[in-house]
């Protein structure tokens, strides 16, 4: 920590020096300009307009292939969470190599951006190509709701025709909804560190982006769930039309549920909020009503009306989350406004 004295200048001007090692590794010339950022608690934040920039950190792994595949998967995983701007992975012998490969081919599908830029035969360097610049949080989020919303239209419709194929499709478009959780995590954690992404997420708000990424991924898991459970139950008939067609008039108010979130991720307003949030204990009530149409044991089945009250619970982290950032945006919020938004 620097101490520095203030000056003043003219009566009206306050003075204060920056520190000379910090200029110097900054890059900063004299007739250079910098930012000051009033933050939240009332301290500033000095950052350069030209000169150095911190770069994201490049990443070596050592792979000896004593470990599992999955051992091998996270490690790969952790890295690119970090921020790392490239991943260097060198290995004990060929052998290894090819079986990191194979691992590397399994994270392509559930990891946005990273590819593999340069390789040799003991070495092979990992980029993500997708980075901050192209690719927002909240962009992500966007897909993420866009893309639940879409399997809970698409469940709807297959538990109306029994298509157990469209059930299959849908429990397939999960890995999707990994590939978005894990790439706002990482720009999650850009955002404590990088100014550009600081300037998009303010950092007192990062905790509740989180909370919302890691509750929309949960929704996603659990419309996945449902699709494939349902495959089960029709293959071995464990309910009837009447007990179908509650589950289809159910999920229907849950995606209102989600085009309301939806909505509110793109643009908060509070009359909406409380819409969402009526919809989502009205919800909860009518939950109640799906477990007494099981008249008979069921696995399934079970299962699937327990991942429709996971829905509605996760939608209310998501909404708690949304009241909070709005909160911290400094904006009124409460009954008293109602009427405005």
């Amino acid at each position: 920590m620097y101490r520095r004295k203030v000056q003043v200048v003219g009566g009206s001007t306050y003075i204060v020096s920056i520190p000379k090692q910090w200029a110097d590794e900054m890059g900063i010339k004299e007739g250079n300009e910098v930012t000051v950022e009033k933050l939240a608690d009332g301290s500033l934040r000095i950052s350069p307009l030209v000169g150095k920039r911190t770069e994201p950190p490049v990443a070596k792994l050592f792979i000896s292939c004593i470990e599992s595949d999955d051992v091998i998967a996270r490690a790969i995983l952790a890295y690119y969470l970090t921020g790392s701007r490239e991943i260097k992975l060198s290995f004990k012998d060929i052998e290894c190599k090819e079986r990191v490969l194979s691992v590397l081919n399994f994270l392509k599908g559930k990891v946005l951006g990273l590819e593999v830029i340069e390789e040799t035969s003991d070495e092979v360097i990992l980029g993500v190509i997708l980075d901050n610049r192209f690719y927002d949080l909240k962009s992500a989020q966007q897909k993420m709701i866009k893309t639940i919303s879409s399997m809970v239209e698409d469940t709807v419709k297959a538990i109306q025709s029994k298509d157990i194929g469209i059930m299959g499709d849908i429990y397939k478009r999960d890995d999707l909804l990994d590939r978005l959780y894990l790439y706002s995590l990482r720009y999650i954690t850009a955002s404590a560190s990088t100014l550009e992404a600081r300037e998009s997420v303010p950092p007192n708000m990062l905790p509740h982006y989180a909370l919302i990424t890691k509750s929309l991924e949960r929704v996603g898991d659990h419309i996945s769930l449902i699709a494939r459970n349902l495959m089960e139950s029709l293959k071995s008939s464990e309910v009837g039309e009447s007990q179908l067609s509650m589950l289809q008039s159910y999920l229907k108010q849950e995606k209102e549920l989600l085009d309301i979130i939806e909505e509110l991720l793109e643009s908060f307003s509070y009359s909406k909020l409380v819409l969402a949030t009526e919809k989502a204990f009205f919800l909860i009530k009518k939950e109640g009503e799906l477990r007494k149409s099981i008249d008979r044991p069921t696995i399934y089945y079970s299962y699937v009306v327990e991942s429709c009250r996971r829905i509605v619970a996760y939608s209310i982290d998501v909404l708690e989350s949304l009241l909070d950032i709005a909160a911290l945006s400094g904006g009124e919020i409460g009954i008293a406004n109602f009427d405005k938004k």
